[in-house]
């Protein structure tokens, strides 16, 4: 079926199919009240900071990775910097550069359970650009067809125009969110800061009384007060009071410690971080941490976190932007999550160079370092020769 029969068969009739979470930018926007009685909503949910970091972090250890189009030889994979799909992932839009469009778009995948962007291209089908719709986004089968309707477009767009990487969940065409998956456990952070800000605010609790078995006037009361938060607050909050008049300080109260607030919220940090997947040493709770298994948790992170990321990022721009294509693919460089890790970086070249897998020229290549002549060639481990020339060292 061309491109106009679809069109006129999208429009002329409309199947009830449409995707059950169509509802999920309205909740985002309009939010969720959950038995904390707390209105979550996809600012609300933020404004924890572990959520926010748990996002931030995400999205900006994808959006780090170079993304380029790779030839597949027989000698293996080849990138191809000046490929145009190459070019339009280091540059998108005028409006925001390849970091920022990754960005966000991770961060809607993360937070939303769906990113999504529109493809543009020229009046030859070529692609050249990317943009980022800002309104309410809704996913329906039309007849067979996967369209998308979304505010501020005049029409419906067609899958094979849409960038969707789709999230976790039962829903083939739409991500479930995991704001208003988990809104009960964020419900339950948002309440913690609410009342910790209000405890905080009002001094804790009242810090104690001042009895007396005398009749004081309402004016009397008030001068007594003052008085005392003269000589005795602040600063002078140590001194040693000298009472007359019958009158005896009695302390009240409990710290915060006592009615397990700071617990609570602690308690809140390892909730997202399970949400999220995110390890709890990378949101500074490193109260269980220790160099070993901050070791581990790194690479955890990124084998069963980021990864499952990459993977559906990877697949989804190789289907919409390189279609049909047996040589070519997209590909994030997952070594350059290495680059400020100085020591890890050296033994991993280090180790493919003792093996002959890597030349002394593609470390150089990798770190940006001109290449010298005699460089290309492999190493034998063990007396260092080079690969293929017969050993010159004399036995006798």
């Amino acid at each position: 079926m061309g491109i106009i029969q679809r069109i006129q068969s999208a429009f002329s009739r409309r199947s009830s199919l449409e995707n059950p979470s169509t509802n999920l930018v309205e909740w985002l926007n309009g939010g969720n009240t959950n038995a904390t009685k707390v209105h979550v909503t996809k600012d609300t949910a933020l404004s924890v900071s572990a959520a926010w970091r748990c996002e931030n972090l995400i999205a900006g250890s994808v959006a780090s990775l170079p993304c380029s189009v790779y030839e597949i030889t027989e000698e293996g994979r080849k990138a191809l910097p000046a490929h145009p799909i190459s070019k339009l992932l280091k540059s998108p839009s005028q409006f925001y550069t390849g970091f920022t469009f990754m960005e966000r778009m991770v961060k809607n995948l993360a937070s939303n359970g769906n990113g999504i962007a529109v493809i543009r291209t020229d009046q030859s089908g070529n692609v050249i650009g990317l943009d980022l719709p800002t309104g309410q986004i809704k996913a329906k089968i039309i007849d067979g067809y996967l369209v998308y309707e979304i505010k501020g477009y005049d029409s419906f767009i067609f899958a094979d125009d849409v960038i969707h990487f789709v999230g976790f969940g039962d829903n083939p065409v739409w991500g479930k969110s995991p704001l208003q998956v988990h809104a009960e456990n964020l419900g339950i952070s948002i309440a913690a800061n609410n009342f910790a800000a209000t405890y905080f605010g009002n001094g804790g609790t009242i810090a104690g009384v001042l009895k007396t078995d005398k009749n004081l006037t309402a004016q009397q009361k008030i001068d007594l007060s003052a008085a005392w938060q003269r000589k005795y607050g602040g600063k002078n909050s140590n001194g040693t009071a000298v009472l007359d008049l019958g009158i005896d300080y009695k302390p009240v109260g409990s710290k915060p410690q006592e009615s397990q607030l700071l617990e609570a919220r602690q308690f809140q940090v390892e909730e997202i971080a399970r949400i999220y997947g995110v390890p709890l040493h990378l949101l500074y709770a490193m109260e269980k941490a220790t160099h070993n298994n901050i070791e581990v948790m790194n690479a955890t992170y990124v084998q069963h976190t980021l990864t499952t990321y990459i993977e559906r990022i990877e697949a989804e721009l190789n289907r919409k932007l390189l279609p049909g294509s047996d040589n070519l693919e997209i590909r994030f460089d997952m070594t350059a999550l290495m680059r400020a890790d100085m020591a890890g970086r050296a033994d991993y070249y280090n180790r493919l160079f003792m093996i002959a897998a890597i030349s002394p020229n593609e470390i150089r290549k990798s770190e940006g370092l001109p290449t010298y002549t005699g460089g290309d060639a492999y190493y034998r481990p063990l007396n260092m020769d080079i690969v293929g020339q017969q050993n010159t060292i004399n036995n006798d």
